[in-house]
Order: C-alpha cells, then sequence, then structure tokens
C-alpha cells in the first residue's frame, strides 16, 4: 500500500504479495492489528481528502477518495471488522459527495464531467464506490439525467460478485440514492430496489461458501442449529434486509399493490434461496418489516410460499409471530362492516388450512409434534379472540389437535404434554363457550391422551382457566361433564375413601402446599355454580357436594365448607315471598340446613374452627329468614352447636377468636327470644370463665360484658358481674406477666363504653379507680410497658377528657360543643383524670393538669 498526497499525480496501489497472502491465510489473523492498520492509512488519506476539498482540487480529492475506497478491497478482514471499516469510509466519502454537490449547483454539466472522470479509474471496486458517490449527486440535483444514471450504477453494479464486497457496495448504493425513491414514481422505485434485492440476494446466499464446509439441508449440523445461519451470513443479514426496509417506506406503495404485484415477486425470490434456513429468516424479515395491514391483503401468498420451505426448518416460530400480530390488528382496529376490506380476510380459516399442509410434510427431528401442536394453540387462541362464542372454530382446532396426536403416536414429551393441558384450560377461559366445549367429544378425547399423572394437571389446568375466565356453570349436564373431567382432583387413584388398604392417608401422597392450593381452586369452583332459578342452582350445588363427599376429609375441610356457605347464601333468593307463591319447585327449610349439617359433620373432627363459623353462619341465616317461613329451634339448634364446637377449640388464640365470633353473631341476631338469649349468653360466660389462663378469662369475660347491655338485652348487674370477675382474673394474670397491664386498658375500654349507655351501676369514681388502676400498673412496669398499651390507654383517656370538657361547659353557654353536650352523661364532669395526665408521655402539648 503507497498512500499520495493531493500534489502527486499518480496513484499507485500494489497488491501483496501471493507468498504473503499464503502465510496469511494459513496463519491466523489479528483482526484488531488488521483494523489498525488499514483505519490508519484512512486517517491519512482522510487529511489529504479535506485538504484537497478545501483547497478546491478536484483531481486530488478524486484521487484520496479512490485511495480510501481501495481500502474496501481487502479479503483479510473479518466481516465485522470490514463493517467497522466500511462505516469510516463511508463518512469520508460523503465529503466528497458534498463538495460534489456544491459543484454541481455552480454549474450542472460538472457532475457529468466529474462522473465520466471517475470511470477512468483502474479497480473496480473503487471506481464503482466513486461512480455512486457521484451518481447519487446526478440524481438529487439533475432530473434530465437522473434515470439514465440509476440504469448505468444498476448495470454496473453487476461487475462486483465477492458476496461481502458485492453486498456492502449494493448496500452503499442504497444508502446515497434512498432519498430518490421517495420522490420518484413509485413502478420505478420499485423496478430499482427489486433489482438490487435479487442481487444481493444471491450474493447473500453464496456468502455461506466462504467458510469452506458446506452444510447441505438434512445433515446432523443443520437440525441441530434448526433456525441458526452460519456466522457468515448472520454477519450480512441486514445488507439484505435493508431492501426490504426501503421498499416499505416507499410513499405510494399501497396494500393493493403490494399483495397483488410486489409480495409474489418477493416470495419468489426468496424461495430462490437454496437452503430453507435462509428462506425461513427472509420470510421473518418480510413478516417484521411490512405492516400488517398489508399482511392482512397477502395472507394466502405467505402462507403459501411458507408451505414451500424446505421441510427441515421449523416454521412455527414465525407462524406464531404473524398469527399473534394479525389477531392483535384485527381485534385493535376492527373494520366498519361497510368497508372494502371487512370480512374479505378469513385469517383463522387461512391458517387453519395452511396448518393441514403443515401435517402432510414429511415428520422430522425439527418440525416435531410439539411444534404442530404449538400452532394449534396460538390458532385456539385466535379463535378466542377474533371469533367469541363460536364453538365451531374451537371444535376444529381440538379436532385438529386429537388428529395431529393420533397421526404421530409415542410418548409425548415434557413440552408436548404443556401443550395439550395449555390447550384443554384456554378452551375453558370464555363464558359462552364453556358448556360448549365440556360437551364436545374431541375436547375429552384428548383429556384422554394423557395418563394419570398428567391427567391430575390437566384437571387443575382446567379449573384454573375457569376460575381465571370467570366461567359460570349453568346447568346440571355442564356440571357432571366437568366433574367427570376433574375427577382426579375430587378423590385420590384407586379408590374413594382417604385411606387405602395399607391404612395410610392418601392425601400425604402429594405435596402439602400443592394439596391445598388445589383444594382452594376447588373451593373457589363452588362459587361459580351461578342458575337464574335458586332451586335449580340449589340441585346443582347438591350434586357437587355428593361429589365432595366422596373425596375424605382432608379434601372436605376445603372443599364442604364452601358448598356450604353458598347453598346457605340462596337462602333469601329460596325463601322469598314472591317465589315462594310462584315457584313451582321448592326447597324445603330442612333441605337447605341438612346441607350445613352434614358439612359441618365432616369437617369438625379436623377443623371445630370452620365449624363453629359455619353454625354461626346458619344462625344468622336461620335469623334473616325468620319473617318468611317458620324457623322453629333452628337458630337455637345452630348456636347450641356452635357452643359444643367452641368447647372443642383447643389453642389459646383460636379460644379467643371463638369467642369473638360467637359474642359478635349473637348481639346481631334480632329474632331470637329473650329467654334463649340469655341461656346462650350465660352459656357463653361459664365458657369464657373456664379457659385455660387467666388472660384469656379476663379477655372473654370482657367480650361478654358486651353482651348485657346494648338494643338486645340490658342486664346491669350481669354486666357488673362480668366486668369485676375479669378484673380479678387480670389482677393474677399480671402477677405471673407484668407486661399483661393491656387488659385493664381493654376493661376501661369496656367499662368506658357501658359509662357512656348511663348505667346507674356504673359510677364516676369507679371508673375513675379503674383508671388510676391501669395508671398504677403502666408506671409499675416502666419503660416496659408496651407500646399498644400505652397507645390505647392514651386514646381512652382524650376521649373522656373531651367529654369531661364538654359536661364542664356551662348550660346556656352557647357554642359548638353546645349540641354535643345534648350526648355526653353529665357525670363526666365528676371524673378525676390528673392521675394519668401525669403519666409521662400521656399529657398532649399546651394541655394543662385538671383538678
Amino acid at each position: 500500500r503507497v498512500g499520495v498526497g493531493p500534489g502527486e499525480g499518480v496513484v499507485c496501489v500494489c497488491a501483496a504479495d501471493l507468498d504473503v497472502m499464503a502465510a496469511c491465510a494459513a496463519a491466523p489473523l489479528d483482526q484488531e492489528s488488521l483494523l489498525e492498520d488499514a483505519l490508519g492509512f484512512v486517517a491519512e488519506q482522510r487529511v489529504h481528502l479535506r485538504k484537497a476539498i478545501h483547497e478546491q482540487d478536484l483531481k486530488a480529492a478524486l484521487r484520496c477518495a479512490a485511495c480510501l475506497a481501495n481500502e474496501l478491497r481487502t479479503s483479510l478482514l473479518a466481516i465485522e471488522t470490514y463493517y467497522k471499516l466500511y462505516a469510516v469510509v463511508f463518512v469520508e466519502l460523503q465529503h466528497l459527495a458534498s463538495f460534489v454537490t456544491h459543484a454541481a449547483h455552480k454549474d450542472e454539466t460538472e457532475a457529468l464531467k466529474i462522473y465520466e472522470l471517475v470511470q477512468h479509474e483502474g479497480n473496480a471496486l473503487p471506481r464503482l464506490y466513486l461512480c455512486v458517490t457521484v451518481g447519487a449527486v446526478i440524481a438529487r440535483t439533475d432530473q434530465a439525467h437522473s434515470e439514465e444514471t440509476l440504469d448505468d450504477l444498476a448495470a454496473m453494479l453487476a461487475v462486483v460478485q465477492h458476496p461481502v464486497r458485492g453486498l456492502f457496495l449494493r448496500y452503499y448504493f442504497l444508502q446515497n440514492v434512498k432519498d430518490n425513491f421517495l420522490r420518484m414514481d413509485v413502478a420505478r422505485a420499485l423496478r430499482y430496489l427489486t433489482l438490487n434485492f435479487r442481487e444481493s440476494l444471491s450474493l447473500w446466499s453464496r456468502a455461506r461458501l466462504l467458510e469452506g464446509t458446506v452444510k447441505t439441508v438434512g445433515s446432523t449440523s443443520a437440525l441441530e442449529e434448526g433456525w441458526q445461519l452460519d456466522a457468515n451470513r448472520h454477519a450480512l443479514r441486514l445488507l439484505v434486509s435493508a431492501n426490504l426496509m426501503h421498499i416499505s417506506r416507499l410513499l405510494g406503495l399501497t396494500a393493493a399493490l403490494y399483495s397483488e404485484a410486489l409480495l409474489p415477486e418477493m416470495l419468489r425470490l426468496i424461495l430462490t434461496c437454496e437452503e430453507g434456513v435462509g428462506q425461513a429468516y427472509l420470510l421473518q424479515s418480510l413478516v417484521e418489516i411490512f405492516s400488517d395491514e398489508f399482511h392482512m391483503q397477502g395472507l394466502d401468498h405467505i402462507l403459501a410460499a411458507c408451505a414451500q420451505v424446505h421441510w427441515i426448518v421449523d416454521l412455527r416460530p414465525l407462524l406464531q409471530h404473524l398469527l399473534r400480530r394479525l389477531t392483535r390488528h384485527a381485534t385493535s382496529r376492527p373494520q366498519p362492516p361497510g368497508s372494502p376490506s371487512a370480512g374479505t380476510v378469513d385469517v383463522f380459516a387461512a391458517f387453519h388450512a395452511h396448518l393441514r399442509q403443515l401435517l402432510d410434510r414429511p415428520p422430522s427431528g425439527v418440525t416435531s409434534r410439539a411444534s404442530l401442536l404449538g400452532l394449534q394453540l396460538e390458532m385456539l387462541l385466535a379463535a378466542l379472540a377474533l371469533h367469541p362464542g363460536d364453538a365451531c372454530k374451537v371444535d376444529l382446532v381440538l379436532a385438529g389437535t386429537v388428529e395431529r396426536l393420533c397421526t404421530r403416536r409415542g410418548v409425548l414429551g415434557e413440552r408436548t404434554v404443556q401443550i395439550v393441558l395449555d390447550i384443554l384450560a384456554t378452551a375453558l377461559t370464555q363464558d359462552a363457550l364453556a358448556g360448549a366445549v365440556l360437551a364436545m367429544p374431541h375436547h375429552a378425547a384428548l383429556l384422554a391422551h394423557l395418563d394419570s399423572r398428567t391427567k391430575r394437571s390437566a384437571a387443575l389446568a382446567m379449573v384454573t382457566a375457569l376460575l381465571a375466565g370467570r366461567v359460570s356453570i349453568r346447568d346440571v349436564a355442564t356440571l357432571r361433564r366437568l366433574l367427570t373431567l376433574i375427577e382426579p382432583l375430587l378423590r385420590d387413584e384407586g379408590g374413594t375413601g382417604s385411606v387405602d388398604i395399607t391404612g395410610t392417608w392418601k392425601h400425604l401422597e402429594h405435596d402439602p402446599v400443592a394439596f391445598g392450593a388445589e383444594q382452594e381452586k376447588m373451593a373457589r369452583l363452588v362459587h361459580h355454580v351461578r342458575h337464574e332459578d335458586p332451586a335449580q342452582a340449589f340441585r346443582m350445588l347438591a350434586e357437587l357436594k355428593a361429589s365432595f363427599d366422596a373425596g375424605g376429609p382432608h379434601r372436605q375441610i376445603f372443599t364442604l365448607p364452601a358448598v356450604a356457605v353458598a347453598v346457605l347464601g340462596l337462602a333469601r333468593r329460596l325463601f322469598s315471598p314472591g317465589r315462594l307463591q310462584t315457584s313451582a319447585e321448592s326447597v324445603s327449610v330442612a333441605e337447605l340446613f341438612d346441607v350445613l349439617r352434614t358439612a359441618v359433620l365432616r369437617v369438625d373432627s379436623l377443623r371445630p374452627q370452620e365449624s363453629l363459623r359455619l353454625w354461626l353462619l346458619g344462625a344468622v341465616t336461620a335469623d334473616s329468614l325468620y319473617e318468611a317461613v317458620v324457623m322453629g329451634d333452628t337458630c337455637q339448634q345452630c348456636f347450641d352447636c356452635g357452643l359444643q364446637c367452641l368447647e372443642r377449640l383447643r389453642e389459646p388464640q383460636a379460644q379467643l377468636v371463638g369467642l369473638q365470633l360467637f359474642s359478635g353473631t349473637l348481639r346481631e341476631v334480632k329474632h331470637l327470644d329473650d329467654e334463649r338469649y340469655k341461656h346462650i349468653a350465660d352459656s357463653i360466660v361459664r365458657h369464657a370463665g373456664g379457659l385455660n389462663s387467666k388472660r384469656l378469662q379476663c379477655e372473654g369475660l370482657t367480650l361478654c360484658a358486651g353482651l348485657f347491655y346494648g338494643s338486645r338485652c340490658t342486664d346491669a348487674g350481669r354486666v357488673i358481674a362480668c366486668l369485676q370477675e375479669a378484673l380479678r382474673c387480670a389482677d393474677r394474670a399480671v402477677q405471673v406477666d407484668p407486661l399483661a397491664v393491656g387488659l385493664f386498658v381493654d376493661i376501661l375500654d369496656r367499662v368506658t363504653c357501658v359509662f357512656d349507655l348511663g348505667l346507674a351501676q356504673v359510677t364516676s369514681p369507679f371508673v375513675s379507680s379503674l383508671l388510676a388502676l391501669c395508671v398504677e400498673h403502666l408506671r409499675y412496669v416502666g419503660s416496659r410497658a408496651p407500646a399498644e398499651s400505652l397507645n390505647a390507654l392514651r386514646a381512652a383517656v382524650r376521649d373522656m377528657e373531651a367529654k369531661r370538657a364538654v359536661a364542664l361547659r356551662p348550660a346556656g353557654d352557647a357554642g359548638s360543643d353546645a349540641v354535643a353536650a345534648q350526648y355526653v352523661d353529665a357525670r363526666y364532669a365528676n371524673l378525676r383524670l390528673d392521675c394519668a395526665l401525669d403519666l409521662p408521655g400521656m399529657r398532649p402539648p399546651g394541655v394543662a393538669a385538671v383538678g
């Protein structure tokens, strides 16, 4: 390589010696060193080029530009390194283009003279780079010679047939004349771009031969690679796709012109590629570059071309991506009924026909059964999106899936099984289709291809799909079909009981976390049984309960409570006065509560707390039906059974929660007579007094005190007795644990509630002394006092202080508190709160002590 300056008359570029080239080819080439050497020479010539341009020396500028372009003749650089060198040379040649453009603006014939001058360059590749640089200027500035120049350039580019150098040269041509294509007639632009794409495609196809080893279609290496291109074509792929990109940007390109003229020619050129992997990549580029509207018009052509791609290539990724795009396009931008394109393209029908052609292709290790089933899954998703509520489309997909499983028999792989599970579940995600899908023979036939282990996974997938789609089960036939399909979740294999012949609990064979999660989903499924007629809904729930009864107690603790809640939820609809007069089919109160009774008895031994909740729910339901039907002793019986469950609770926290539920429910009941109410309340008090620890007894008795005051019952003596007994239990509890001072604060809260009601037995001195007792215990524990106890006492004191201030206001004093004074007991004025206000951290800022 000999560099030249602007003042020299001859450009001398010497070729390397053949022996040196052979030695370089035999030894590993240091690409970094080669690139550094080339860029160093380019930097030197760049200085000379810019100096010549600055001095308006045309010939020197052309000589330096030829030296720059000559660097691209090398065969020693790898494609990635060659790309870096090309980028630098491209930028410098644009300075020459600007210089020629400036000269053409002064004299229109100057660019033509320069174009003729550069054709005297001796080497073909530098000459063509200079011709393209100057010819692009002529095409932009001289409309009279624009088409002639472009034709001349298109013909000259065919001289370079080396794959790498030829592709970069044609890419350089595109980069320089791309703006001309946007201004010219679309037919002329397509002629140039199609020609350039055809020649680029030919060069790109031959690039795989540069490695020295040809991978024939069907060889082991090709099977292992699948969609992977060889290294050379992978590095050069963007140079070919650039032609498609520029075609897609043409302003005059319409969907009709694309589908009728351009697309068939593009597909013909793509299929001339000798290898299936190359064909697949070019088809993928075509799909990615052009818009969805164009693909909708040319869908048949694209699918027909896919059918002609060599069978060794798995087309599932391409077809899956295309189907998703077209489905999203069709659903996001629906065409109006009167538009020309409305109803003319049936995406589902076109893809369904194409899948049958794929099935007829020879089986291979690449286009596997899993790939075909993956396309079936995508087809199902498209059918649900494009044709919601159309059961025929779903049945076509299911039938095709069963056909493919029957055609290619054998053990199903893990991926294939997962796709089959997804198909089974996806078909049940639409509320309008679930009943029809469950009645399809192909849906059950598809499930039959799975073994016993995967049938359990399929059942769980179907239940999950029904829940996710918020699907309603509206008739008994649909419910029975569903129960048949999800039977592995209802009972274990080999029997209906929960214990096998060896005495082992069958549910222990499953992972406990997974077992609990799947049974919780089964419980949620209960609430998807819906019907306009509550009697029909009750019959369906009764049948569902009969299936759950066979699953064993460890399943029933999840499912039967859900059935009981759903049945009790039908009570108001079943026994509404209007329905009782008009309904031909009725459900008795005995039937309704028999479901509750049997459900509770089955889960009582394992979850007594759940049984307690169900009995209390039954009591509330019976109370709500008091005015519609004669309930008799149903409410009383529910409370009695709830008391028995309450006595069987053993965990301290469960006992306390049970008391809270029971006392809260009893206070909400409205139609229980006074004698029964007091009997149940006395039973709760006795139970609270017999709890395991004094702390629990104190908390329970404090709760029970609320049963004897209010609108339902007012018995001041029982209130005082419960509170006094709670104080005795609290005093013994703090002797065991001094930090249990919160018990006294809880009692104080309950006392203030009773004090607000105006009970004479609860006096101001009693409240003041109880407050002093709370303060005394808090001072005793000092800094160890629980924060929640301090916060609770602070809130109680502030409330009493505010009410005391209102009570102390003169009766004739008008103000904002005049109305509030009507609802504040005058006895608040006699409370003594100074002991609490002097407690550290208790006095609010700016509040003085109150005597």
